[in-house]
């Protein structure tokens, strides 16, 4: 992916995430409303991960238009999904509705991801994988009417949970973690001001990203609101992982493409904290929104500016924007700390 990047590739890889990330999160939504300590949830857990794994596996196979064995594997996973929803409806009567909805939609998945086992031709496979997370998708606007009635017959407040705040956390570590690895196979053993900058922007970006999801206290009054809230993680996690994929690729070389890649991954993170914040945090004062408006504003100028600089001016005027940007939004974010505390 990072050598040969064509549309088709980027399509594949973005159908891939959305695949895998929005499997993560039905697991996320079971374990936080019906997980416990028990050994029945250990169990399903491990088994998710082992499941996740394998499919994880044959992921460089479905770039090369071989998908049957990813499928195999995911059909897999769709059955674990399909029992766990299914008897958390047999056994909670509570969230039955709720919980045969999601059964029924993963019901709908395996039926779509059999038809692409019994029909191997990588356009019918493509288009089963584009057809599933449709229905995954379609799933959470039908939920919304649904949730909203569990809540109000059994008198539940609305909120995001922290171990929800903290899985979507860890989430994003581990795709620091890839970064940090990816750039350093990339480096071959060689020390550079090339690969120095770019573990310099992947260590701003994560300051910027903790940063402005610090200090949540999330507005939540609806179903639809936790959805605003799983899909704007959704697009961040997504926008993380194309600014890595670019600065990879600009470790490799300084051209236009990759130049505006890092850019607009950089603009599309900044926005989507931004409007995250606004619209979800509480926290998020008046005050705030302001100063990093404007700030967020200028430094996306200056981001979009650099892409007419000559090669090798680039990626430092990059990696000073965002150091003064995440030193920024530190300072201002301690400034409220201290007049909340006053």
């Amino acid at each position: 992916m990072i050598a040969t990047l064509t549309w088709p590739r980027f399509g594949i890889f973005t159908l891939l995430f959305l695949v895998i990330f929005r499997n993560w999160v039905s697991m996320v939504q079971y374990f936080d409303r019906h997980g416990d300590e028990s050994l029945r949830t250990m169990f399903f857990t491990l088994a998710h991960v082992i499941a996740i794994t394998v499919v994880a596996i044959f992921i460089p196979a479905v770039y090369a238009g071989h998908l049957t064995a990813f499928l195999v594997a995911y059909l897999v996973n769709q059955f674990l999904l399909t029992y766990i929803w299914l008897s958390t409806g047999i056994y909670d009567r509570g969230h039955r509705r709720a919980a045969w909805t999601y059964n029924i939609a993963h019901d709908l998945g395996l039926v779509v991801i059999a038809v692409g086992l019994f029909w191997p031709k990588p356009v019918i496979q493509y288009g089963v994988l584009i057809a599933w997370v449709l229905i995954d998708m379609l799933t959470d606007l039908f939920m919304v009417p649904i949730e909203d009635q569990e809540h109000r017959v059994r008198h539940l407040d609305y909120e995001i949970s922290d171990s929800v705040i903290e899985r979507y956390g860890q989430f994003t570590m581990i795709i620091l973690g890839e970064a940090f690895a990816t750039l350093v196979e990339l480096a071959e053993g060689h020390f550079s001001m090339a690969f120095f900058l770019s573990l310099v922007d992947i260590l701003c970006i994560w300051g910027i990203y903790y940063t402005s999801m610090g200090n949540l206290r999330l507005v939540i009054s609806h179903y639809v609101d936790t959805l605003k809230y799983a899909y704007y993680n959704l697009l961040i996690v997504f926008s993380l992982f194309i600014h890595v994929l670019f600065v990879s690729r600009l470790l490799e070389g300084d051209t236009a493409i990759n130049r505006l890649g890092l850019s607009l991954s950089i603009l599309m993170l900044i926005a989507l904290l931004y409007g995250f914040n606004v619209f979800l945090n509480q926290n998020f004062s008046a005050n705030l929104a302001r100063a990093f408006g404007w700030t967020d504003g200028i430094a996306l100028m200056i981001l979009l500016l650099a892409l007419l600089l000559p090669v090798g001016w680039y990626m430092p005027v990059v990696i000073v924007t965002l150091l003064v940007l995440t030193s920024t939004k530190l300072m201002w974010q301690e400034r409220r700390r201290e007049q909340g505390s006053n």
